[in-house]
């Protein structure tokens, strides 16, 4: 394991160079050698896989994490091969992140939780406000329509449910509900989307 700065933002390398990679990210409360993180790696470097914090030069592997949805629709707009894989919990913009890839898994015990947009830190009370989150709000729902198999009415409906959440508003979607759903594509764990990245890798290839 090997760490460095990229634009000033520390970063963490596992495994040999390789035109595999896979790229991790991580909200900014969690840690970047976590324990699934380690186990990942360990696993991929043994298929030959280098886990690595950007892009890779053959394809992509993405644990579903919460991140902007900049990065999601960068993500989405790649031409290399792109798998996602959803492990323990994904929300907010983990769920944008998790569908932007071109095949996405989730695990049976994983969730996926769809609320309306939050903001933290100083709100103004004024008619401004709530316009600005209607629209992040109808951004991250158009994205998710585009790029999974749910209809953006569906999804509000999910979004806005109540009687779900203890004192908030959304549903939480386990593996088999998420993939029911459309959301997700398919249920799977990490030798089933790494299995699926290397098949889309050769078949590109040829």
């Amino acid at each position: 394991m090997n760490t460095f700065y990229l634009h000033h933002i520390p970063c963490v390398l596992w495994g040999n160079p390789s035109d595999k990679i896979i790229l991790t990210v991580h909200g900014n409360l969690s840690s970047k050698t976590d324990v699934p993180i380690q186990i990942l790696a360990k696993i991929a470097s043994a298929k030959g896989y280098q886990v690595y914090r950007r892009a890779g030069r053959s394809g992509v592997l993405l644990p579903a994490f919460s991140l902007g949805l900049a990065l999601a629709e960068l993500l989405s707009g790649m031409r290399k091969p792109t798998v996602s894989l959803v492990l323990g919990g994904g929300h907010s913009i983990g769920v944008p992140l998790a569908v932007s890839a071109k095949k996405s898994f989730i695990v049976p015990s994983a969730t996926m939780t769809v609320h309306p947009v939050r903001m933290n830190g100083l709100v103004l009370g004024v008619p401004q406000t709530l316009s600005y989150f209607d629209k992040m709000q109808e951004r991250i729902v158009r994205f998710v329509a585009d790029n999974s198999s749910m209809k953006s009415e569906r999804f509000r409906e999910l979004m806005t449910a109540t009687g779900e959440l203890v004192m908030d508003v959304g549903t939480v979607l386990d593996g088999e509900s998420a993939v029911k759903e459309g959301l997700i594509d398919s249920l799977g764990g990490l030798s089933d989307a790494l299995d699926c990245l290397y098949g889309m890798i050769t078949k590109e290839n040829r």
